[in-house]
């Protein structure tokens, strides 16, 4: 960061003041009489100005003149002008503009400006870097695919978002409607689809964010920010890096893209790690005047929050969700997604079972796809192999028409009807002819 010492009654001090200001530059203020530079802090001032010593005099000051410093300065070493200006911060020359990098010594209104403008790229870059940086090392750990949302995903996606937050930690009222916030934002004027995205692992959606364009109004005016939410990751993938790649890379585009700043309700444990600060720090409030630490703004370039004061409006949809129409959408989300959680829910003396069944059409077709139809495990390639389901009393296989199966005499112990073949948990399951029915089935296709 800058630190500008000046002597605040200085009107060059004022000049210089104004410019930072103007630049919206962050910088340390320092009274340059009340705390004055010491020898270490001039010395090294001075490497990083490349002027002689000479320079870092106040020459129109009452004391270099009383003392008569003009004549004396040019028969004095280093050293002993460096002690001589540690001793009154009045003898430095004013203002002074420091970081790691170089010391401006007197304001140069162009030489300051360059500084203030490469300075600004600067600090741009890094926070470019720092996302890109935060991306890569998110990615190199779980290697989902970030892709923006399609039509085709808009179930899944609530499906994933109920079970992120089915078993989450309270948080107040609104708890077990994120998925019915995920279905209505997509219709508001507010939602972001250029920002809307989802993780892909394997073909299957494992995660979404979402982000919609709010606003801080103040007395000062209005100005346009972003706040994202629902951040959903299927439990299973949780803590694998998945929702921090959604939000590094969605922030990523947020700043390309040209907005100011992102605003956020979210857990203040979690947050901080992408540089959310709490809202309170810069002037900002929520809708009615209120702040609390899981309330966070993130400006996405240097400056972009400053002088920016108000309240944050968020879209209505946020603050209108109704509580039946969330519960019926979730009766019908807690449906299982994939066969795992198919498998998962049936008694402990059938898993093995289904688990053995699944395992032996994997086998016998290892290039289909498994997915859930018809509320059923389904396995399909091209077309629609098998379906395979769990009853009360026995396991039943959908493979299509029955009666064109090559397998007659085998079925025949089976119980079967028009579409369905029917194995009694009590008797030993016939997994060799599950297997040769789907094997013929391929040969259908």
């Amino acid at each position: 960061m800058l630190t500008f010492i000046c002597y605040p009654k200085c009107s060059t001090c004022q000049k210089a003041k104004a410019l930072l200001d103007y630049y919206n530059a962050q910088y340390a203020v320092r009274d340059i009489k009340t705390d004055n530079p010491s020898y270490d802090e001039l010395k090294g001032w001075l490497a990083l100005s490349k002027l002689p010593i000479r320079k870092f005099f106040n020459t129109s000051g009452a004391i270099y003149k009383s003392w008569g410093l003009k004549d004396k300065l040019p028969s004095m070493s280093e050293d002993e002008c460096l002690r001589m200006l540690a001793a009154d911060g009045m003898l430095v020359k004013r203002p002074i503009l420091v970081d790691e990098y170089r010391a401006l010594v007197g304001f140069n209104r162009d030489e300051w400006e360059s500084v203030f403008t490469e300075y600004a790229k600067q600090q741009k870059n890094e926070m470019y870097e720092a996302i890109m940086q935060a991306e890569k090392r998110s990615m190199a750990g779980y290697q989902a695919i970030l892709r923006n949302e399609k039509k085709s995903d808009w179930k899944t996606v609530e499906q994933v978002t109920y079970r992120a937050f089915r078993d989450a930690p309270p948080t107040g009222e609104d708890d077990g409607n994120e998925a019915l916030l995920a279905k209505k934002l997509r219709s508001r004027a507010a939602f972001v689809p250029e920002l809307d995205f989802v993780a892909e692992l394997n073909g299957s959606v494992i995660g979404n964010i979402m982000y919609t364009r709010s606003k801080v109004a103040g007395d000062g005016g209005e100005w346009e920010t972003l706040t994202f939410g629902p951040v959903s990751v299927l439990p299973k993938y949780q803590r694998q890096g998945v929702g921090s790649a959604l939000i590094r890379k969605t922030l990523k585009i947020a700043r390309d893209l040209g907005y100011r700043a992102v605003l956020i309700f979210g857990y203040e444990s979690y947050y901080p790690r992408f540089g959310f600060k709490p809202a309170s720090e810069f002037g900002i409030t929520t809708a009615d005047g209120k702040n609390f630490p899981a309330f966070m703004a993130l400006p996405l370039y240097s400056g972009a929050l400053d002088g920016v004061r108000g309240k944050l409006i968020c879209d209505e949809a946020y603050f209108s969700l109704d509580r039946d129409e969330s519960d019926k959408l979730n009766a019908k989300l807690a449906e299982p997604m994939d066969i795992d959680e198919y498998i998962a829910m049936q008694s402990k003396d059938v898993q093995p079972i289904l688990h053995k069944v699944r395992e032996t059409i994997r086998t016998a077709a290892p290039d289909a796809a498994q997915k859930i139809s018809w509320q059923m495990p389904t396995f399909q390639q091209g077309k629609n192999l098998l379906h395979f389901c769990a009853h009360k009393n026995h396991l039943g296989i959908y493979p299509g028409l029955v009666e064109r199966l090559p397998f007659a005499d085998r079925i025949a112990k089976c119980k079967s009807s028009k579409g369905a073949i029917q194995f009694p948990y009590n008797k030993p399951i016939d997994y060799e002819l599950i297997a040769d029915i789907v094997k013929w089935r391929l040969t259908e296709l």
